[in-house]
């Protein structure tokens, strides 16, 4: 099969011929119809590599069920999107908090198994999300990043607040639509006219960075551009007893001035660190919210997977416009 596959840091290629996989027992083989490029996938390719190596990353995908998993639920030829973590269900963190990524032996499709950019995946029956019909198959690569943008929201426990989100990259808008859709007023703030209008085109109310003062106006912020300036002012807008939840990974340590640590206290602000999902008892809810909103605005490439190296350094390396870079893979889906 077609795979682009990670070597190491700088070292990464597209194979013609790598070895299909052939799934274990319980799980399923899903041939792939979208994969979208995460924020995360970046460190991959230029400065971390992954767990091991040779490694097929790609954890945003969908695709269609090619061999059904024995004694699964999901049959042959239905498509489906891709939850990519994979608890152990035994250990003390599965028990103690039911949360999938407190798993102290988790497996993740695409960063510690083989991902999304290949023409074929190995997943366990129970990380398929069917889908409605095929033509659902170019959101469902989204649904994992939705999924997250959902936990955050929950992670904050607002209800009917006033919420301010930083960052308007996937994971911020998917959590800015979040709040809009569970009937919280939302705000998303970001320095790009890009993806200020990005946010636009998805119904959101959007502004520059610099609109938005001191003045104490927020019940709720979320911070999901992985920015220390961004933090500091969550800090500076949000009302007394408010929260600040934290999505955004900052590549650099995260300092807070002492004064505005002070303000933080003061304020009795509640400071809330989030990471990955859980769709336990949440799939009704993401069918609706996927009838009432197009998260396709959010894809501003769509390339195949032998331009993702080009798009790599044209996109990411020299820091042009865009939000999701999406890989089709050509799928007949008729």
């Amino acid at each position: 099969m077609k795979a682009l596959v990670l070597y190491g840091p700088e070292n990464y290629r597209v194979e013609n011929d790598w070895k299909t996989p052939v799934p274990p027992e319980g799980w399923a083989l899903v041939k792939v119809a979208y994969a979208g490029i995460c924020g995360s996938d970046i460190p991959r390719f230029f400065t971390t590599g992954s767990y091991h190596h040779p490694m097929i990353i790609g954890h945003e995908f969908s695709g269609i069920v090619a061999q059904a998993a024995k004694g699964g639920k999901v049959a042959e030829g239905t498509p489906v999107a891709i939850l990519p973590i994979i608890p152990c269900g035994e250990c003390e963190g599965c028990k103690e908090t039911g949360q999938p990524f407190h798993c102290n032996h988790y497996q993740f499709i695409g960063s510690r198994n083989d991902g999304g950019f290949a023409e074929y995946v190995a997943v366990p029956d129970q990380n398929l999300f069917p889908l409605e019909s095929s033509d659902e198959l170019k959101m469902g690569a989204m649904i994992e990043l939705l999924a997250v943008g959902l936990h955050v929201v929950r992670r904050s426990n607002i209800d009917g607040g006033k919420a301010v989100v930083f960052g308007a990259g996937p994971i911020g808008l998917s959590c800015a639509m979040w709040l809009k859709f569970l009937g919280n007023d939302v705000t998303v703030v970001d320095v790009r006219e890009f993806s200020i209008n990005i946010a636009k085109k998805l119904g959101l109310k959007a502004v520059h960075f610099d609109e938005i003062g001191e003045e104490k106006r927020f019940t709720h912020a979320y911070e999901a551009s992985g920015s220390t300036p961004a933090l500091e002012r969550a800090i500076l807008v949000v009302k007394d007893l408010g929260s600040i939840t934290v999505v955004g990974r900052n590549t650099r340590d995260t300092v807070i001035p002492v004064p505005l640590f002070e303000k933080l206290m003061r304020k009795e602000l509640t400071l809330n660190g989030c990471w990955g999902y859980n769709m336990e008892g949440e799939t009704e809810l993401m069918r609706s919210f996927l009838k009432a909103y197009d998260p396709n605005c959010m894809i501003s490439h769509m390339i195949s997977l032998e331009e993702v190296p080009e798009a790599l350094e044209t996109l990411v390396r020299a820091r042009g416009e865009y939000c999701k870079i999406m890989i089709d893979m050509g799928v007949d889906r008729a």
